[in-house]
């Protein structure tokens, strides 16, 4: 995480296979913005694949969405 301002990036939390789904990303995330809160920051910047279960977590966090980034292939 870096806090700059008023801003917090949380960036590279990724949790390991064998350890998924016992709530781990979910506690990070929550410790984050805590610390983040604690330090000024007023916004989070973070990104995930729609609909993962990262972006899951992050709006069971309280984190609203800003915007969706698309990515085209060739199919």
């Amino acid at each position: 995480m870096r806090v700059q301002g008023d801003i917090a990036s949380f960036t590279l939390a990724a949790t390991l296979p064998d350890y998924r789904g016992r709530g781990l990303h979910a506690g990070l995330l929550r410790k984050r913005i805590e610390t983040a809160a604690s330090c000024g920051a007023r916004f989070v910047a973070a990104q995930a694949s729609f609909g993962s279960g990262s972006y899951r977590n992050m709006e069971r966090a309280g984190l609203k969405l800003a915007y969706l980034r698309a990515i085209w292939t060739m199919g």
